[in-house]
């Protein structure tokens, strides 16, 4: 017996991406602390902190929240750095955006700018890194 019907699965998916993404935020932060306390290099603490992160989002999207084994393991990843980075991009982009318009309002233009490129993330993995039907 399916506990989620069919009319909620898709939004119980995006929760379970949002916390994809809230572990891999986790991880990052972790690490990167964990490198700038052993004195590394802020440009290289971050570049190794966000590349574990986003590996770690990508292996919970495959296995937990989206369940797609179509793409191999390797064309996959591919898919979904591109679409991460991308998201990275219109990401700062909006947000830049959105604080020139209200620069009082900074913490409301960043949640506004990472709920809407999240979802497009989100909605982006599901078509193309997972070919997941919403």
């Amino acid at each position: 017996m399916k506990i989620i019907t069919p009319k909620y699965a898709s939004l119980l998916t995006l929760l379970k991406y949002a916390l994809s993404g809230s572990v891999a935020l986790g991880i990052d932060i972790a690490i990167l602390y964990l490198l700038r306390g052993a004195n590394v290099p802020n440009v290289v603490a971050v570049c190794i902190s966000a590349s574990s992160a986003t590996f770690v989002h990508y292996l919970i999207s495959r296995y937990f929240v989206f369940r797609s084994f179509r793409r191999s393991f390797w064309a996959g990843l591919i898919y979904f750095i591109s679409i991460v980075g991308t998201s990275l991009i219109l990401n700062i982009v909006l947000y830049l955006f959105l604080s020139s318009i209200e620069p009082d309002h900074f913490i409301v233009d960043r949640i506004t700018s990472v709920a809407l490129i999240g979802l497009l993330s989100f909605l982006l993995n599901a078509r193309y890194t997972f070919n997941v039907p919403l």
